[in-house]
């Protein structure tokens, strides 16, 4: 079967959507080939998923027998994968039918985690992301052009294709049906700390110094501390992308950290540029 573009889930920040060819090429020489091995049964693992932009350029070049599991701590985010491998055509009848507006936006925003139906949840984490401002979904102060939409250069719907997220999310859940996908909701710890040794495990966790501006569920020094401390000995591959904090080089002074160029898109400077940063792979 022929291969076809996967794009990431919804509009996100941090997504490594412009970053994935520099985070991939470190995959192959750590994992030795295994996971590319048809005939090597072996572990995919992501414990930060998010919208899925690394794994959307891997997964169709996974043998069929290689067990993946995608986890992430925000729960409509995971009623969303998991109701595009699952519910694929009410999500999209969900799509079809909506035109973002502001109340939608401020109901759903204030509604997000609650448990609701996953299919609803699903969709409603969608068109808050696509609603708001650079895809900060509930983080944002309000939607795109402002919540009376009064003069907006950019009205709330200019980011907004069902057309364009059905085909995404149908190609999704033809990729995550013929594999053996595995999708979570728990703390990182959870699944890193139990992740066999013939696993591979691609870390993307929440930015060290913007993670709390960025991200409902965001990680403190502890927690990034952990984290270092959970890979420094573990028995699997594994390969980390981070923002270049100095912390972060304090935590994985022990690793091989390789600098990468990105541009962040939740803020623009008064020329109109973006600023650009510095992210990090970390490899063991």
């Amino acid at each position: 079967m022929s291969k076809y573009r996967l794009q990431p889930l919804v509009r996100y920040p941090g997504s490594k959507d412009k970053l994935v060819r520099a985070i991939v090429c470190h995959f192959d020489q750590h994992m030795s080939g295994p996971l590319f091995a048809s005939s090597a049964p072996s572990v995919y693992i992501e414990p930060f998923v998010g919208s899925g932009a690394v794994v959307a350029r891997i997964i169709q070049s996974l043998p069929r027998n290689t067990r993946i599991l995608l986890n992430d701590k925000d729960f409509w985010l995971v009623c969303l994968w998991q109701s595009i491998m699952q519910e694929v055509g009410s999500l999209c009848e969900l799509l079809d039918g909506f035109e973002p507006n502001a109340p939608a936006f401020v109901e759903w925003k204030a509604q997000d985690g609650t448990p609701i139906d996953p299919v609803q949840a699903a969709f409603r984490k969608a068109a808050v992301h696509y609603m708001s401002f650079s895809g900060l979904g509930v983080m944002a102060g309000g939607p795109i052009g402002g919540k009376d939409q009064a003069n907006a250069k950019y009205r709330i719907g200019c980011r907004w294709s069902a057309a364009r997220l059905k085909r995404n999310y149908r190609r999704w859940n033809r990729a995550l049906a013929t594999r053996r996908v595995e999708i979570t909701c728990r703390d990182f710890r959870n699944t890193v700390s139990t992740a066999p040794a013939n696993a591979f495990v691609y870390l993307d966790p929440p930015y060290y110094e913007k993670g709390p501006e960025l991200y409902k569920h965001s990680m403190g020094d502890d927690d990034h501390s952990d984290l270092a401390a959970i890979l420094k000995n573990a028995p699997f591959d594994w390969v980390c992308s981070y923002d270049d904090h100095p912390r972060i080089r304090e935590l994985y002074a022990w690793a091989t950290i390789r600098e990468v160029q990105c541009t962040y898109t939740t803020a623009t400077a008064k020329n109109g540029s973006r600023p650009k940063n510095k992210e990090v792979v970390i490899t063991p």
